[in-house]
């Protein structure tokens, strides 16, 4: 669906930072039917708008730093959360053990930005919108962001955190079958927006990060696809109950997403 005002503490914004722009934007758009419209943003180099198929933006794509390509940065999707205020709410951040890695700054006319990493080490950015934008984010639909995940190895650390800083309520995810990691919900204006996963021993190397998960109509069908566009399957296709199939995947630059097929009655 196409969410006009996004709502303070929400994920407002999805950027997509690469270490080959045209080999990545190229899977994406085929992935998904994605339409790239790109802007010169001045110093900040060439930035792509991720449109989607039902007129209203999925996020965007732009050129990694060269210093990060170079400390081997990953290509990575990140979040963006809406804040009345950045420079407040990042003050409050950095007194509650975040770390700064970009101080507020303008972007053009449209708002204000920053970037932190959590106590647990998850980097995520800050948006204050200055001017209101015409164009709609879509979430919650096909071929769209429809779920954000934060995979952390202190979940009690990240709870506290983010609910100091954000309007954000919790719950607890029921346990299945053999499930034993403990998964909890984050809410939002009584809307779930995302969860927090327990990082175990079968994560080590991997940093703490924020996950984005994307809706396809056939999760078998998009990993087929992934493949014939030079991705690579990471994790293959599993069943949650009472939510859906899902499987992780990696775009020919090596970034790390979700592809999940609702059940029904998920949906």
């Amino acid at each position: 669906m196409k969410i006009k005002s996004v709502v303070d503490g929400a994920p407002c914004w999805f950027e997509f930072a690469s270490t080959d722009v045209p080999r990545s934007l190229a899977y994406f758009c085929s992935m998904f039917g994605w339409k790239a419209e790109h802007q010169d943003m001045g110093e900040f180099g060439t930035y792509t708008f991720l449109r989607h198929a039902n007129g209203g933006m999925v996020g965007a794509h732009w050129q990694m730093p060269a210093e990060q390509k170079q400390q081997g940065v990953p290509s990575n999707w990140g979040v963006y959360f809406k804040v009345a205020s950045v420079a407040d709410s990042h003050k409050q951040a950095l007194g509650l053990g975040a770390k700064e890695l970009v101080a507020p700054m303008p972007v053009s006319d449209y708002g204000r930005m920053s970037v932190l990493s959590d106590p647990t080490g998850a980097v995520f950015s800050l948006w204050q919108e200055v001017a209101s934008s015409p164009d709609e984010l879509v979430m919650f639909e096909s071929h769209a962001v429809g779920w954000i995940e934060l995979a952390t190895p202190d979940t009690a650390a990240a709870r506290t955190f983010y609910q100091s800083l954000l309007p954000w309520q919790y719950s607890q995810s029921p346990k299945q079958g053999g499930q034993v990691i403990d998964y909890t919900h984050i809410n939002i204006a009584q809307t779930n927006y995302g969860g927090m996963l327990q990082m175990t021993k079968e994560w080590e190397g991997i940093p703490p990060h924020w996950g984005l998960y994307f809706i396809v109509d056939e999760v078998d069908a998009a990993i087929k696809k992934s493949d014939e566009l030079g991705g690579k399957l990471c994790v293959p296709a599993f069943d949650v109950p009472n939510v859906g199939r899902l499987a992780v995947l990696s775009d020919p630059t090596g970034a790390n997403f979700y592809v999940i097929q609702m059940h029904a009655k998920a949906a």
